[in-house]
């Protein structure tokens, strides 16, 4: 009776064991299907976008730029008129 119990709980692990390799195998297989790379075409999209973002960026700064010197030219004059255009300059 004991071999019987033995063997048939030899039978059940074995077999545990076999079921758990094939679920951490089909987990695996499931990750590596969802961290697939996107195609080319959505890496080349995303890189125009990035590229426009960039250009749109280096116009914002230069305009900044050109702001700040039109301030800077205002703070060095003294009557009424350049305060009103550098209030104008301020408010854009």
């Amino acid at each position: 009776m004991n071999e019987e119990h033995y063997f048939r709980d030899s039978i059940v692990c074995i077999t545990c064991i076999v079921l758990i390799f094939f679920i951490v195998i089909f987990a695996s297989k499931c990750d590596e299907r969802n961290t697939v790379t996107p195609p080319v075409k959505e890496r080349i999209d995303i890189d125009s976008v990035l590229k426009a973002n960039d250009s749109i960026k280096l116009v914002v700064y230069q305009k900044d730029s050109i702001k700040y010197e039109e301030v800077f030219k205002v703070r060095n004059l003294d009557n009424d008129s350049t305060v009103k255009l550098f209030k104008e300059l301020v408010r854009e």
